[in-house]
């Protein structure tokens, strides 16, 4: 999908407990595509994903600030056989 950075916040980081969600801030995902990877993440985990675009505004500061970024693993790059 593309993602180039998560960051998980709400519940799941202050609570992970009693999380009844997963709120995730995805960057690098367009359009709808957010929601597609949504709802693989939701199916897979079986749990509700609510997901936000990862785009510099107050709320994603906050978002930054309070959350849990999760590291991502790019895939590895192919070199052509030369």
């Amino acid at each position: 999908y593309g993602a180039t950075r998560m960051v998980v916040f709400g519940s799941a980081v202050n609570d992970p407990e009693h999380a009844h969600d997963l709120d995730l801030a995805i960057e690098g995902v367009e359009g709808w595509k957010i929601w597609e990877l949504a709802g693989k993440i939701e199916r897979a985990l079986d749990i509700p994903v609510d997901v936000i675009p990862l785009d510099p505004n107050p709320f994603t500061e906050l978002v930054e600030e309070y959350g849990r970024e999760i590291k991502l693993q790019q895939p590895e790059k192919v070199e052509e056989a030369g």
